[in-house]
């Protein structure tokens, strides 16, 4: 067998050259992450792999430069429809701010190959952009572009530096308290089938005299802050204000699914884990709304305050709450 036997509408190509020494499969799994390790072993006994032009069928070292071919079913790889609406919140030579919809990832990942925000925005500019922060691809709200490589430099030493103040809303289920720091190290959930879902260790806190020289050494990432007050409570849901001190993948998420109130539509950290498993699996259903609560997580990045790296203007960056968000 041969790739030339894939020749057909049936089936999507994928092309990729490995740029490190690794195994075949672990390769796979990190660079397409749209499929499970579990789902690269399925496609492979298919006999849908071909390295350096050769058939394979089992696990293999590989090296840098080998040439890896899959070839997906048209089903498996087409990208999935994103919500493309932005808008321009603040533009000059420098910097570009947008108002991210709450369905799109930021950068190239996985499926979302060109169905990104980058892309698209580098597409509607005709100019290349460098993403400053993450956002989830449920999450709304502000997000900040810089438009060469020297502004893309100097608005990452504020983030190091903590010298840029982010506000978020978050709608949960529960009356939260009135004001709460929650601070502790973000882990893997060993109690959860899914890989990436992490929880707040609350054990072993940090003193406030050690926060800030720890936070600044590399083996300290996971250590995580965030100030939440409480805005609003109705029909038993409450509205928060979340401040990060720090900057952590899925910190709001994770802190509020850890102290017992999951945020509304979040697949992973809401009522039912098992849901973001069959969203994988099969794709959106409706009725996943109903019991999450919201078709996605209602996070929205909602202010962003900082020093213009350039001009050194004071910078006071708003996104109001979506319309999807308003309970």
């Amino acid at each position: 067998m041969s790739p030339s036997d894939y020749d057909s509408l049936d089936f999507i190509k994928h092309k990729t050259i490995c740029k490190h020494n690794t195994f075949l499969l672990k390769y796979l799994s990190e660079r397409f992450t749209y499929f499970s390790l579990e789902e690269w072993v399925s496609i492979l006994s298919l006999s849908r792999i071909f390295l350096n032009g050769n058939l394979i069928k089992e696990d293999r070292q590989i090296f840098a430069n080998d040439e890896i071919i899959c070839f997906l079913e048209r089903f498996e790889a087409e990208e999935p429809p994103v919500d493309t609406n932005y808008s321009v919140l603040y533009e000059d030579e420098y910097l570009l701010i947008l108002d991210k919809p709450g369905d799109i990832p930021i950068h190239p990942a996985g499926r979302y190959r060109k169905n990104n925000l980058l892309s698209i925005v580098e597409s509607d500019f005709s100019c290349k952009l460098f993403p400053c922060h993450r956002l989830d691809r449920e999450t709304s709200g502000v997000c900040l572009f810089a438009k060469d490589s020297q502004s893309s430099q100097k608005m990452a030493s504020l983030f190091q530096q903590r010298k840029i103040h982010k506000e978020y809303r978050v709608f949960v289920y529960g009356d939260f308290p009135e004001q709460i720091v929650l601070e502790g190290w973000i882990e893997r959930d060993l109690n959860s089938s899914i890989r990436k879902k992490k929880v707040l260790n609350q054990k072993n806190l940090l003193k406030e005299s050690e926060i800030v020289s720890v936070l600044q050494k590399e083996d300290s990432k996971v250590y995580a802050i965030t100030r939440f007050h409480k805005l609003n409570f109705n029909k038993g849901i409450s509205l928060l204000a979340a401040f990060p001190v720090t900057g952590r993948i899925h910190q709001i998420r994770a802190s509020l699914y850890s102290y017992g109130f999951p945020v509304l539509g979040d697949k992973i950290y809401g009522r039912d884990e098992s849901i973001f498993l069959q969203f994988i699996e099969s794709g959106w259903k409706e009725e996943f709304s109903e019991i999450l609560g919201h078709r996605r997580q209602a996070l929205h990045a909602y202010q962003i305050e900082f020093t213009h790296p350039i001009s050194m203007a004071k910078m006071k960056i708003i996104s109001p709450i979506p319309s999807d968000l308003h309970f």
